[in-house]
C-alpha cells in the first residue's frame, strides 16, 4: 500500500493510500461506470480525452458512455493509464467520493487536529492553552471551538464515509434516530450531511466530541 499526496478540485493537498498505484485500473471500469454515469464528461476532459471522441461516446447509451470512454483510453495509452492517474483525475473533477469507494482511501489527519489543545496568548504574548469550560447542557466550549476551528478540514475530508460515521454515532446513542434520518434525507449530498452533523453535534451531549473522534478513527484509515 503506497501513500501519495495529490490535489483535489479545490487545490487542496490530500494524502491518500492506494495499492499498486502504477497498476492497471481496468478491473474497476465496470464498477466506476455504474457509479459515475452522467458525470463521465468532466472525467473524460480531465483525462485529456479529445472533444471528438467525447462527441462519439455521447451518441452511445448513457449507461455505457463512461465504460466505453475508459476502455477506449486504456486501449489508446496502455500502461500509461494507471490507477493513480485515474484517481488524480477523479479528485480533480469532483468524483472524490467514488474514487475513495473503489480505488483509494484518504489518510485523515483530523483526529490529531481535534485532539490538539487550542492555544491563545497572554498579555505578555506568551502562548497559553485555552481552559476548558463546560456548558450547562451539551458539549464543552473548548470542544465547540475545535469543531468550529477545523470545520472546513472536516467538511473536505469526511464527505465520503459520513454514512458510516452517522451509524457509529447512532449505535453509541450520541445522535437520535430522528436526527440521523433528518441528516440522511435523499436530497442531501455527502457534503450537506457532514455540515448538518457538525451543526447538530454541539447539542448532542458532553460525550459527543470524543465519540465523534472515535467514529472517525473506526471508519477512516
Amino acid at each position: 500500500m503506497a501513500t501519495v499526496m495529490i490535489k483535489d478540485n479545490r487545490g487542496n493537498n490530500v494524502k491518500i493510500r492506494i495499492s499498486e498505484p502504477n497498476s492497471s485500473p481496468e478491473e474497476y471500469f465496470n464498477a466506476l461506470n455504474n457509479d459515475i454515469l452522467t458525470k463521465w464528461k468532466p472525467l473524460a476532459r480531465e483525462l485529456k480525452v479529445s472533444s471528438a471522441k467525447i462527441g462519439l461516446f455521447d451518441h452511445k447509451p448513457i449507461e455505457e458512455r463512461c465504460l466505453l470512454m475508459l476502455e477506449d483510453l486504456y486501449n489508446d495509452i496502455g500502461n500509461s493509464f494507471t490507477k493513480l492517474t485515474l484517481v488524480q483525475a477523479m479528485f480533480q473533477c469532483g468524483l472524490r467520493a467514488i474514487a475513495e469507494k473503489h480505488l483509494c482511501k484518504v489518510v485523515v489527519a483530523i483526529i490529531k487536529d481535534l485532539e490538539t489543545p487550542i492555544t491563545s496568548t497572554d498579555s505578555h504574548g506568551r502562548g497559553i492553552v485555552v481552559p476548558q469550560t463546560v456548558e450547562n447542557v451539551g458539549m464543552s466550549t473548548n470542544h465547540r471551538k475545535k469543531l468550529q476551528h477545523h470545520r472546513r478540514t472536516i467538511l473536505e475530508n469526511l464527505s465520503s464515509g459520513i454514512d458510516e460515521i452517522l451509524d457509529d454515532l447512532y449505535s453509541k446513542n450520541i445522535i437520535s434516530r430522528e436526527l440521523k434520518m433528518k441528516i440522511l434525507v435523499p436530497n442531501n449530498t455527502d457534503y450537506d450531511k457532514v455540515r448538518a452533523l457538525l451543526d447538530a453535534l454541539p447539542d448532542c451531549g458532553s460525550k459527543a466530541f470524543e465519540a465523534f473522534i472515535r467514529a472517525i478513527a473506526r471508519t477512516k484509515p
